[in-house]
């Protein structure tokens, strides 16, 4: 473990203590109330407003790669509260796994039912009065929410188990159910902008069918997972490919193409668990871009001219997808190479449900034969 992750797991073990420290650092201005006596923590308060939000990049540049110099105040603050929210509800989770006292976790399970019961019982986050921001951080928000209560679903022992209540499970059923129906007409083979939002929104859509064990949720987010493989270009020789709708990002790029590859390498690692085993093609196509991401970090001078300017730095917790891969093929590959070359310390993003390692250990085993 790095020595910021370390000083990291220290402060927060040492703030957990003190009845009035976040356990996960939620911004100045952010509202906040108390949920039970069992939680030493206060959450963020249901937002149940419109979700009429602005895209933080400038439209006028095609590439969308551009941000905006002047954000509303309004608006700002009501994406600050949702995603302080699904960044304490992945880090009570998170907490809860990284300790093994019962005091510590009976806590951690008190406040994340705090959170979730809070927001479920407020009907949060289902305005239909939405943008196609809005939208998207509903899908968001959602991906984080039920990857956190399905994992913890998972790894939550016999001791301290959690399991989802049933206003909790109507909640996201409900928010499933949205997602659904703004994200089904993408679909259509004429929208021409199938990307990054979509695949995120099939992840969304089948952690929640695994969470709730509803399978139906899952059909829609394996449709958009056929689409997102075939959308995936290759060089003559098949073996370096890459998402046209994300390589157009300019100077942003390999960020999304990183972006975009986390919800795919999670779809891929459940396909066969849930009934969508990957063809000898999807298979193929997913290395292709696997191995085009690898090289654009490593070796961006071997890559095709489909790059159009200079990468910004692609920061490490947008190697996440390494985790969920290496699980799903063990075996020696250049995903190996990068993750080894990461150091490992890939692990963490709040959007993908915080930490994978407990999900999917076999990064930490080492290649297999």
């Amino acid at each position: 473990m790095s020595l910021n992750r370390t000083l990291n797991a220290l402060l927060l073990t040492s703030l957990w203590v003190l009845p009035q420290a976040p356990a996960q650092a939620v911004p100045a201005g952010v509202p906040t109330q108390p949920v039970s006596a069992d939680c030493p923590r206060e959450v963020v308060v249901p937002y149940t407003g419109h979700l009429q939000l602005p895209s933080k990049y400038d439209q006028s540049d095609a590439s969308k790669s551009t941000l905006r110099t002047e954000l509303a105040a309004e608006p700002e603050a009501i994406k600050a509260q949702i995603q302080a929210y699904s960044k304490q509800v992945v880090g009570f989770a998170d907490y809860y796994l990284s300790h093994t006292g019962d005091r510590h976790r009976r806590g951690a399970l008190a406040c994340l039912h705090g959170a979730l019961g809070s927001w479920a019982d407020a009907g949060a986050l289902l305005s239909t009065d939405a943008s196609k921001t809005g939208v998207a951080v509903r899908k968001w928000s959602l991906a984080a929410i039920a990857t956190a209560a399905w994992k913890l679903q998972r790894l939550s022992t016999d001791a301290q188990p959690f399991r989802l209540t049933g206003p909790e499970r109507a909640w996201l059923a409900a928010l499933a159910t949205q997602v659904e129906q703004e994200y089904a007409p993408r679909l259509d083979p004429g929208f021409r902008y199938f990307n990054n939002h979509d695949y995120w929104a099939g992840w969304a859509l089948v952690v929640t069918a695994m969470a709730l064990e509803q399978p139906a949720f899952g059909e829609l987010g394996y449709r958009i997972f056929d689409r997102a493989l075939s959308q995936i270009e290759q060089d003559d020789s098949g073996q370096l490919g890459w998402l046209p709708n994300e390589v157009a990002r300019a100077h942003l790029a390999t960020n999304y193409l990183n972006y975009a590859l986390n919800p795919l390498a999670l779809l891929a690692r459940h396909a066969a668990a849930n009934g969508h085993a990957m063809s000898a093609d999807q298979r193929q196509r997913l290395r292709s871009l696997v191995r085009f991401v690898v090289a654009a970090e490593l070796a961006p001078t071997r890559l095709p001219p489909v790059l159009a300017q200079e990468q910004e730095p692609v920061p490490d917790y947008k190697f996440a997808w390494l985790l969920p891969l290496l699980d799903l093929d063990p075996r020696p590959s250049v995903a190996w190479t990068l993750y080894q070359r990461k150091a490992g310390n890939v692990d963490g993003y709040s959007q993908a449900g915080g930490r994978l390692a407990p999900l999917y250990p076999a990064a930490s085993l080492g290649p297999q034969p």
